[in-house]
Protein backbone atom coordinates (compact mmCIF):
# COMPACT_ATOMS: atom_id res chain seq x y z
CA UNK A 1 0.00 0.00 0.00
CA UNK A 2 2.87 2.36 0.92
CA UNK A 3 4.38 1.82 -2.61
CA UNK A 4 1.30 2.08 -4.47
CA UNK A 5 1.22 5.36 -6.20
CA UNK A 6 5.35 5.52 -5.90
CA UNK A 7 5.22 6.37 -9.84
CA UNK A 8 2.92 9.17 -9.24
CA UNK A 9 5.19 10.72 -6.74
CA UNK A 10 8.28 10.53 -8.79
CA UNK A 11 7.06 11.87 -11.61
CA UNK A 12 6.24 15.19 -9.06
CA UNK A 13 9.58 15.07 -7.90
CA UNK A 14 11.65 18.16 -8.59
CA UNK A 15 14.01 17.26 -11.46
CA UNK A 16 17.49 17.19 -8.91
CA UNK A 17 15.53 15.21 -6.90
CA UNK A 18 14.97 12.35 -9.85
CA UNK A 19 18.63 12.45 -10.59
CA UNK A 20 19.40 12.05 -6.86
CA UNK A 21 17.11 8.71 -6.84
CA UNK A 22 18.21 7.70 -10.00
CA UNK A 23 21.70 8.02 -9.65
CA UNK A 24 21.13 6.27 -6.10
CA UNK A 25 19.42 3.19 -7.49
CA UNK A 26 22.12 3.18 -10.57
CA UNK A 27 25.27 2.51 -8.42
CA UNK A 28 23.04 0.29 -5.38
CA UNK A 29 24.05 -2.99 -7.75
CA UNK A 30 27.53 -1.96 -7.79
CA UNK A 31 27.61 -1.42 -4.79
CA UNK A 32 25.99 -4.52 -3.94
CA UNK A 33 28.39 -6.24 -5.76
CA UNK A 34 31.28 -5.09 -4.72
CA UNK A 35 31.19 -5.05 -0.98
CA UNK A 36 29.72 -9.01 -2.03
CA UNK A 37 32.83 -10.10 -4.03
CA UNK A 38 35.68 -8.42 -1.61
CA UNK A 39 35.07 -9.18 1.89
CA UNK A 40 31.43 -10.24 3.96
CA UNK A 41 32.22 -7.49 6.79
CA UNK A 42 32.08 -5.29 4.20
CA UNK A 43 28.89 -6.19 2.57
CA UNK A 44 26.96 -6.23 5.93
CA UNK A 45 28.63 -2.32 6.55
CA UNK A 46 27.53 -1.49 3.21
CA UNK A 47 23.94 -3.11 2.97
CA UNK A 48 23.37 -0.59 6.34
CA UNK A 49 24.28 2.18 4.76
CA UNK A 50 22.26 1.06 1.49
CA UNK A 51 19.33 0.46 3.42
CA UNK A 52 19.89 4.05 5.55
CA UNK A 53 19.82 6.02 2.03
CA UNK A 54 16.93 4.00 0.79
CA UNK A 55 14.88 4.99 3.79
CA UNK A 56 16.00 8.66 3.12
CA UNK A 57 15.19 8.43 -0.48
CA UNK A 58 11.76 6.82 -0.03
CA UNK A 59 11.28 9.10 3.26
CA UNK A 60 11.34 12.35 0.89
CA UNK A 61 9.09 10.62 -1.68
CA UNK A 62 5.98 11.31 1.17
CA UNK A 63 7.96 14.34 3.04
CA UNK A 64 6.66 17.52 0.73
CA UNK A 65 3.33 16.06 -0.22
CA UNK A 66 1.99 14.64 2.99
CA UNK A 67 2.54 17.81 5.14
CA UNK A 68 0.08 19.64 3.02
CA UNK A 69 -3.37 18.59 3.59
CA UNK A 70 -5.35 18.30 0.49
CA UNK A 71 -9.28 18.75 0.46
CA UNK A 72 -11.51 18.61 -2.76
CA UNK A 73 -13.59 21.60 -1.24
CA UNK A 74 -11.38 24.47 -0.42
CA UNK A 75 -14.06 26.32 1.09
CA UNK A 76 -13.98 23.78 4.11
CA UNK A 77 -11.25 25.16 4.97
CA UNK A 78 -11.95 28.64 4.83
CA UNK A 79 -14.36 31.03 7.32
CA UNK A 80 -14.55 34.95 8.24
CA UNK A 81 -16.04 35.04 11.42
CA UNK A 82 -16.04 38.50 12.84
CA UNK A 83 -12.27 39.17 12.69
CA UNK A 84 -10.92 36.48 12.55
CA UNK A 85 -10.15 34.17 9.74
CA UNK A 86 -10.36 30.55 10.13
CA UNK A 87 -7.94 28.11 7.88
CA UNK A 88 -8.74 24.49 8.70
CA UNK A 89 -8.13 24.25 12.59
CA UNK A 90 -6.05 27.42 12.90
CA UNK A 91 -7.50 31.30 13.66
CA UNK A 92 -6.05 34.14 12.69
CA UNK A 93 -6.68 38.10 13.45
CA UNK A 94 -7.60 39.28 10.16
CA UNK A 95 -5.60 42.88 11.14
CA UNK A 96 -2.39 40.59 11.83
CA UNK A 97 -2.59 39.02 7.95
CA UNK A 98 -1.33 41.19 5.46
CA UNK A 99 0.06 38.62 2.96
CA UNK A 100 -0.72 35.28 1.93
CA UNK A 101 0.40 32.93 -0.71
CA UNK A 102 -1.82 31.82 -3.52
CA UNK A 103 -0.53 29.38 -6.08
CA UNK A 104 -0.97 26.63 -8.47
CA UNK A 105 1.57 23.53 -9.78
CA UNK A 106 0.16 21.30 -12.23
CA UNK A 107 -3.28 20.14 -11.22
CA UNK A 108 -3.18 21.03 -7.28
CA UNK A 109 -3.92 25.12 -6.12
CA UNK A 110 -2.23 25.89 -3.01
CA UNK A 111 -3.26 28.70 0.25
CA UNK A 112 -0.83 29.05 2.73
CA UNK A 113 0.03 31.72 5.29
CA UNK A 114 3.90 31.93 5.51
CA UNK A 115 3.89 35.89 7.11
CA UNK A 116 1.59 34.26 9.57
CA UNK A 117 3.63 31.46 11.05
CA UNK A 118 2.16 28.89 13.64
CA UNK A 119 5.45 28.36 14.93
CA UNK A 120 8.94 28.40 13.58
CA UNK A 121 8.91 27.31 9.72
CA UNK A 122 5.41 25.71 10.17
CA UNK A 123 2.57 27.54 8.64
CA UNK A 124 -0.89 27.05 8.06
CA UNK A 125 -1.95 25.49 4.30
CA UNK A 126 -3.17 23.12 2.11
CA UNK A 127 -4.03 22.53 -0.93
CA UNK A 128 -7.22 22.30 -3.43
CA UNK A 129 -8.09 21.34 -6.79
CA UNK A 130 -6.61 23.71 -9.63
CA UNK A 131 -10.33 24.45 -11.37
CA UNK A 132 -11.12 25.80 -7.75
CA UNK A 133 -8.04 28.46 -7.16
CA UNK A 134 -9.51 32.14 -9.13
CA UNK A 135 -13.14 31.48 -6.70
CA UNK A 136 -10.70 30.92 -4.40
CA UNK A 137 -8.97 34.23 -5.01
CA UNK A 138 -12.36 36.10 -5.25
CA UNK A 139 -13.68 34.82 -2.03
CA UNK A 140 -10.62 36.17 -0.12
CA UNK A 141 -10.31 39.47 -2.26
CA UNK A 142 -13.89 40.07 -0.97
CA UNK A 143 -13.55 38.81 2.80
CA UNK A 144 -10.06 40.58 3.39
CA UNK A 145 -9.56 43.21 0.41
CA UNK A 146 -6.31 44.66 2.71
CA UNK A 147 -4.47 41.17 2.15
CA UNK A 148 -2.00 41.75 -0.62
CA UNK A 149 -2.30 37.96 -2.39
CA UNK A 150 1.35 36.61 -3.65
CA UNK A 151 2.33 33.70 -6.20
CA UNK A 152 -0.39 34.38 -8.98
CA UNK A 153 -0.60 37.45 -11.83
CA UNK A 154 -2.62 40.23 -11.58
CA UNK A 155 -5.85 39.99 -13.38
Amino acid sequence: MMFANLGTRFQSLPRWRKAVVVVYFGLLPFACYEALVNDAYKFIVSMAGMFSLVAVVVGSFYRENDLIRHVDVPFSMLNVNQNTLHVGEHDFNIHDIKKLVLESVEEKAYLSLPYNPLSVGVTAQFSFPVKDLYAVKSWLELRLPHVKILGLPAD
